[in-house]
């Protein structure tokens, strides 16, 4: 009895502990660029899986290189969960998130890079706000979507936000940065935001999480 005890907390243990730092690959910048640097949309893979979906994201700097084949870990941290330093921060994530759902999406065909530029270009403007580094797009379209962010994203409910993971660089044990290949160009890599899209597997492994707990609970009574 003693033995299925264990066995049951370490598989349970096993399936929470899925929310561990993450393998990140930068495959490549996109298709699309402002006339001096690629605007998306970025092309991201989770895992070390190299059959993996890849993910496409925008992200937070233009003042932080990636280059395509370059690998970091990164923690998924949870728009609305993590607790974020000040209510101003919280708020212009917030925005990059309500931007980000105005992204062109990838698997409709053809892209207008009149969409892509301005809001990646806005993006990065909240995210120098949030670092505290000076505005740099001041073109009327990259303000245009600066102000419909900030009029609109008052409206989404805290669901909307839910559904909004940033990947922040993590640091693994023993390496002085979180970029791994050689080939990196400076200290940090970038940071990225995506939408949840739920897979059969996750439910799966939160529902096994879940009921390997219940029964744990019960073996620990008896």
């Amino acid at each position: 009895m003693k033995l299925l005890k264990v066995c049951t907390l370490l598989v349970a243990s096993a399936v929470f502990c899925l929310a561990s730092p993450i393998f990140v690959t930068f495959d490549n910048g996109g298709s699309y660029t402002n006339g001096s640097v690629y605007v998306g949309p970025y092309n991201l893979t989770l895992g070390v899986n190299p059959n993996t979906s890849p993910l496409f994201a925008p992200c937070f700097s233009d003042n932080l290189e990636v280059n395509g084949g370059e690998t970091w870990y990164a923690t998924e941290e949870g728009l609305t969960s993590y607790p974020w330093p000040s209510t101003p921060v919280f708020n212009d994530l917030k925005q990059i998130a309500w931007l980000d759902s105005n992204f062109p999406d990838t698997t409709e065909g053809s892209i207008n890079p009149a969409t892509v530029v301005p809001i990646q270009q806005a993006i990065w403007d909240l995210g120098n706000q949030i670092s505290g580094t000076t505005q740099q797009y001041t073109d009327p379209a990259t303000e245009l979507w600066l102000s419909l962010a900030l009029l609109n994203y008052g409206a989404g409910s805290t669901a909307f936000y839910n559904q909004f993971i940033l990947l922040v660089p993590d640091q693994p044990t023993g390496s002085p940065y979180p970029i791994l290949d050689a080939g990196a160009t400076g200290p940090e890599p970038q940071f990225f935001i995506f939408e949840i899209v739920p897979e059969p597997l996750t439910f799966f492994l939160c529902g096994s999480g879940l009921l390997l707990l219940g029964l744990t609970k019960k073996l620990v009574k008896s």
